[in-house]
């Protein structure tokens, strides 16, 4: 028997029950952490099962997801720039924050049905955390980072389209961030390429617009290989007591795996995508990030190049030098 994909089973079957139950969150708008990055980078596992080892959260899954939600859809992939002032969204997003929405599709991995603090998990946010730090400044931000072909290859395994178009329609975005890289997008590519665009605007944006110190940043890359030193720094920027207790919880894989995760097939979780990847298609991914400078933070190898705070400060020094 194979205990792993038994495990995973188990856990989508509590998924089906708890789902169905109600909340009663007591917290007020200051009691939540929102954790961000790209899907497929792995925040599932950092938000339910690290940061949360020990059920002390109630944990608000996708709230933006344009399918399954109603009332925050409107911000799904959406930029604002931090100093725009929009009462429906901001109702959204503090409807969200505040913890006053529940469906099946987000209570689909809580396990806390009387809760006082929440963590927000979202991958559809990006564009908006440094909107939301500015709207809700008392509201810690973790940006998760994963290398982008591994990212690209398990969206294309799942079967998830780049959707360019939604942040291309955008003129404020393309204004701000993406008109100097219109004649990259414009190029024709391949859609592994597109996906690697998709992953260096969607966090291209945030790593422009924070200062160090506002928003942690977090790789998935050390939280396999030191995640007691990655998840201290965590856990410290969140205001919490680290314990040793939640390595035991590290091998444990999120329900939103799929058979062909690299948690399943017992490949090597950072550098697995180098045995379905040629070395031209991750040449071609290291000369699309390099165009937006990213190529600092991630290269040919599966590693980080740098730690987290050092992307901050790197790109504050582009904008210093502009």
């Amino acid at each position: 028997m194979d205990f792993k994909k038994f495990g995973i089973k188990i856990e989508m079957l509590k998924s089906s029950i708890w789902e169905r139950l109600p909340v009663c969150d007591r917290g007020s708008v200051e009691d939540a952490v929102f954790i961000a990055g790209s899907a497929r980078s792995g925040t599932t596992w950092l938000a339910d099962i690290l940061l949360n080892y020990n059920n002390n959260y109630r944990l608000i899954f996708e709230p933006l997801h344009p399918k399954y939600t109603d009332r925050a859809k409107i911000l799904a992939h959406k930029y604002l720039r931090p100093a725009c002032e929009n009462n429906n969204f901001s109702q959204a997003i503090k409807a969200v924050i505040a913890g006053q929405i529940q469906n099946k599709w987000i209570n689909r991995k809580n396990r806390k049905l009387f809760a006082k603090k929440r963590l927000i998990k979202s991958i559809r946010s990006n564009l908006l955390l440094k909107w939301i730090h500015t709207n809700f400044p008392f509201v810690p931000i973790i940006l998760l980072l994963r290398h982008p072909c591994a990212v690209a290859l398990s969206r294309m395994k799942c079967g998830w389209k780049p959707k360019i178009q939604l942040l291309l329609g955008q003129d404020r975005l393309m204004e701000d961030y993406l008109s100097p890289f219109l004649p990259l997008v414009k190029k024709q590519k391949t859609e592994f390429e597109d996906q690697i665009l998709f992953w260096c605007i969607e966090n291209f944006v945030p790593l422009c617009q924070f200062m160090p110190g506002e928003i942690q940043i977090v790789f998935y890359e050390n939280l396999c290989v030191q995640p007691g030193e990655e998840l201290r720094r965590a856990f410290r920027f969140i205001g919490n007591t680290y314990s040793d207790k939640v390595l035991k919880a590290i091998k444990k894989p999120s329900v939103t795996i799929h058979a062909k995760s690299a948690i399943i097939s017992h490949q090597d979780l950072i550098s697995g995508y180098k045995r379905s990847l040629t070395q031209h298609d991750i040449g071609k991914a290291v000369t699309i990030i390099s165009n937006f400078g990213l190529d600092k933070i991630y290269g040919n190898e599966p590693m980080p190049k740098i730690k987290g705070a050092d992307c901050l400060e790197i790109f504050n020094q582009k904008k210093r030098e502009h």
